[in-house]
């Protein structure tokens, strides 16, 4: 009888927050980690494992730092001795996701060199309490059957499928998920293709096609129609940062008034020359304080109002990226239409793409293509993620959902709150999966910045086991 596989700290997803995680446990507080990935991508994840040059940060490298907040130029650094020149000659370059991701993996690979990380490539199917268990206080069910034991969990999982189109089930030409490999390769050159989403999956998927010699018309449908604008220019890197906009032992206003003050700050820094990128940038560092001093009501009307206008503001994009598409833009290629896509059917050898148009009233318009692909983002809904591990833990009380539905109810300190709302001291949560609770989950500063308190409250957790068990 094989002997059950126990570890003090048990990780679920090896994309980027959960290898930011792991290091940190292991490098900082000498505690060993199982990292589980069914995708095998670990310290990748689906974000930076894609190998198309031309998919790029959206943020210059200086930004990025490194794995932990005491040594800002460990990527620039890399670049530095990777590809030649000094690190600060290095941090104006928006580099291939995959070229991250590389740097983001040797990290992770040292650690499980060192002995202090172990990769398991699998899915977590489901875990089970088991204080009776060797040692552990879940039992985590993988999908290729085996069980393993941990003393913590963090869940750690990455972006969902986006959310289904209307009408668009059954057809073989509408593609459900554009990051799948090849998933674009049956797109004929000539043909015409349209494009759910014109955010930062959008413009990926853009950027696919006009990369690989697509000629084809390419129609970009959202509900605005926007896209991201521009991170300032090398040149204006060095302009001063833009001093907090909110006092900081006061963040409690009201979203009309955050909005107005926001807009007013923007407003001044174009009538001064100024970028308004480091306004922003004074925002975002407040993002999460700001959030968190939001009513309920004033984050849903955020969602349903302002968020579309946050996002092309906050998730920026590399200005040569906004060059190629203005460039199909201007030679009639790429269209952009806001709208909703209402349904899609088969109609000869094309498809019927029905959208209600954003700026007639809801007056309905007809495009016809060949394709349709749905970029739209994931689909933040945590009650109907297809994950069975969230699912499960949903269902037997374990977790419970957010005040928004869109991540899992987590405390402060990253605890993942269970249906009873009582202490929880063994299941955390890092990333997407604390969505709603939290703004900033995704971008790996964020990240960086809550993996290091979260690594600290699972060793105090471990250092006294009888009291948090």
């Amino acid at each position: 009888m094989s002997i059950p596989q126990v570890s003090p700290v048990a990780i679920v997803g090896g994309g980027a927050a959960g290898t930011l995680l792991a290091l940190h446990l292991a490098r900082r507080h000498g505690i060993r980690v199982t990292l589980y990935d069914g995708a095998g991508a670990f310290g990748r994840g689906a974000a930076y494992s894609a190998t198309s040059p031309w998919h790029r940060l959206n943020v210059p490298a200086l930004r990025m730092g490194g794995w932990h907040a005491d040594d800002p130029e460990a990527f620039l650094q890399w670049l530095a001795d990777r590809d030649g020149g000094t690190p600060q000659s290095q941090g104006g370059r928006y580099v291939e996701r995959s070229v991250y991701g590389e740097w983001l993996s040797q990290q992770l690979f040292d650690a499980v060199r060192a002995g202090g990380v172990r990769l398991v490539k699998a899915n977590v199917q489901a875990l089970q309490r088991a204080s009776a268990g060797p040692g552990g206080t879940w039992r985590l069910l993988l999908d290729d059957g085996r069980r393993h034991f941990a003393q913590a969990v963090a869940l750690c999982q990455g972006n969902a499928l986006p959310r289904a189109l209307p009408g668009v089930q059954g057809h073989a030409r509408c593609i459900g998920n554009p990051w799948l490999a090849h998933a674009l390769a049956p797109i004929g050159r000539q043909d015409d293709v349209v494009v759910a989403g014109s955010g930062a999956s959008g413009v990926d998927t853009v950027l696919e096609l006009l990369h690989t010699g697509h000629r084809g018309r390419i129609d970009l449908v959202s509900r605005r129609a926007l896209l991201p604008l521009p991170h300032s220019l090398p040149e204006l890197q060095a302009v001063p940062p833009t001093p907090a906009l909110f006092d900081s032992s006061d963040i409690a206003p009201t979203l009309r008034h955050l909005y107005r003050a926001v807009r007013s700050a923007i407003t001044a820094d174009h009538q001064t020359q100024r970028p308004w990128q480091s306004t922003m940038d004074a925002v975002l560092h407040q993002a999460d304080a700001l959030w968190a001093g939001l009513t309920l009501r004033d984050r849903r009307r955020f969602l349903r109002h302002v968020r579309p206008y946050w996002m092309v503001f906050r998730h920026r994009a590399d200005p040569a990226v906004l060059a190629a598409l203005q460039a199909a833009q201007h030679r009639g290629q790429l269209r952009r239409t806001a709208g909703r896509i209402e349904s899609v059917d088969a109609h000869d050898d094309r498809l019927r793409v029905h959208i209600a148009l954003r700026h007639a009233g809801g007056t309905g318009a007809l495009i016809g293509a060949d394709w349709v692909i749905n970029a739209t983002g994931p689909d933040e809904r945590i009650m109907l993620r297809s994950d069975p591990l969230i699912a499960g833990l949903l269902r037997d009380g374990h977790a419970r959902a957010g005040e928004l539905g869109l991540g899992l109810d987590v405390r402060a300190d990253g605890e993942v709150v269970p249906a009873g709302g009582q202490q929880n001291p063994a299941l955390f949560a890092l990333g997407l999966p604390t969505r709603g609770v939290f703004w900033e989950v995704t971008s790996v500063p964020a990240l960086r910045m809550r993996a290091a308190p979260l690594a600290a409250r699972l060793a105090e957790h471990l250092r006294r086991p009888a009291e948090a068990a």
